[in-house]
């Protein structure tokens, strides 16, 4: 079909702006190079064996076998009605289309007219330079950031890309991708959508700088970022659990607890020291996905880390000179947050579950005088400053509420096997 009747429906909230980075390095629109049709989908080697429906090339088996959750969306489709032989007239080129209200993407016919609408595409192609596309890859989307927020669905087809849902950076509305080479400083040449575009395009999304975590860690490119993955637990606030669980099979619900991978290196999150675990010796950092952003307020209650609004400090003098007041406050609307350990080892939420329990015993439960816990956290503070560790006596203390908690947690598989939060 012609794609151009679609986009009309939609004129009065076509916006040039999207959340994708703008590019800043100059390069030009990626140059047609056929030869890039010849390589695996997946990891760009000779692609001689192909798929026995559609003809994408692939260099083994087990490639193929990994990339058909993806390439099975429009595998059938690339040899039916919307085979090259089926193109409704020269004008015409196949196309990708997100739709905000399916499942999965879908192929579509777009033509020349798409060229008319008063859009600015987004340039794939700049923010993933380590994947060869042998051509242009460009996307219209009909989001607006947070300022149409509530009159778009959420993109469920683009959501459903990332092996982990709740991964990538939340897009609203529909969302249209085509390819196409330049001819000219002012022309360009539109062409056909292929298999190999699709995992491109679930590349671009899985690994874009603003998604809260690693979308596929098996495609993240570590060495163009020049950092490691590391394991790192994704607590979920109330507003994703709410809007991210129905898509999820047969009614599940989104954890609050998710194990999931974040870079090594700090590339666009938030990241922040945690003020409690460090005073207790444990270093471990947080970080405030942007995907906050797009929640309202009420949405964003999170007890799981109720004993953390004052717990993202920038620097240990900072931590360090901080009343034992503010290291006395609790929140509930701080929204989804991502905490890892500072040297990549990997905490267990049964630790974050502790830290919360521990906390709460303190303050709430025993209600240890105001005095009596000031002196505790100065205590704490000149270890710190000192970069000394904790005296055998806070630690066996600690540890002793540690086993409690464990015993407490005994039908946990994990409480069997796991170590104090000061061994990991």
């Amino acid at each position: 079909m012609d794609y151009r009747g679609t986009l009309l429906q939609y004129t009065s909230k076509l916006y040039s702006g999207t959340f994708f980075p703008v590019p800043d390095d100059g390069r030009t629109l990626e140059q047609h190079d056929p030869s890039i049709d010849n390589l695996c989908v997946m990891c760009d080697k000779p692609g001689l064996q192909k798929c026995g429906r559609c003809g994408a090339g692939y260099c083994s088996k087990e490639c193929h076998a990994e990339d058909w959750p993806l390439h099975k969306a429009i595998c059938r489709d690339l040899a039916g009605r919307h085979a090259l032989s089926q193109r409704p007239g020269p004008r015409h080129y196949r196309c990708l289309f997100f739709s905000a209200t399916e499942a999965a993407p879908k192929l579509v016919w777009g033509s020349d007219n798409l060229d008319n609408l008063a859009l600015d595409p987004i340039v794939m192609n700049y923010t993933m330079p380590f994947r060869k596309c042998g051509h242009g890859l460009c996307l219209l989307s009909f989001d607006r950031g947070t300022r149409l927020m509530g009159s778009l669905p959420m993109n469920g087809s683009i959501i459903r890309l990332a092996p982990t849902l709740g991964s990538t950076k939340i897009q609203f509305g529909d969302v249209l991708i085509y390819s196409h080479h330049p001819t000219s400083p002012s022309a360009v040449q539109h062409l056909d959508f292929t298999v190999r575009d699709l995992r491109s395009v679930a590349d671009f999304f899985q690994s874009m700088k603003a998604n809260p975590c690693i979308g596929n860690p098996a495609r993240f490119p570590t060495s163009f970022y020049n950092c490691e993955m590391w394991p790192a637990i994704k607590v979920n606030c109330d507003g994703d659990i709410e809007r991210l669980s129905p898509f999820l099979p047969h009614g599940k619900s989104l954890d609050r607890y998710q194990d999931v991978f974040v870079p090594s290196v700090d590339l666009e999150a938030q990241q922040m020291l945690m003020a409690w675990p460090h005073l207790l010796g444990l270093p471990w950092m947080l970080r405030r996905p942007y995907t906050n952003l797009t929640i309202k307020d009420p949405d964003l209650r999170n007890d799981a880390v109720q004993w953390f609004p004052m717990a993202a400090t920038h620097s240990d003098p900072f931590l360090t000179s901080m009343e034992p007041k503010n290291l006395d406050e609790r929140g509930s609307e701080l929204g989804t947050l991502i905490i890892h350990h500072a040297n990549g080892a990997k905490i267990s939420p049964l630790h974050l579950q502790w830290l919360q329990a521990w906390l709460t015993e303190v303050r709430v439960t025993n209600r240890m005088p105001d005095a009596e816990f000031g002196d505790m956290v100065k205590s704490l503070q000149e270890h710190l400053k000192k970069g000394e560790k904790l005296t055998d006596d806070e630690l066996g203390r600690l540890t002793g509420h540690w086993n409690d908690f464990l015993e407490k947690n005994r039908h946990d598989p994990e409480a069997a096997t796991i170590v104090s939060p000061w061994d990991i």
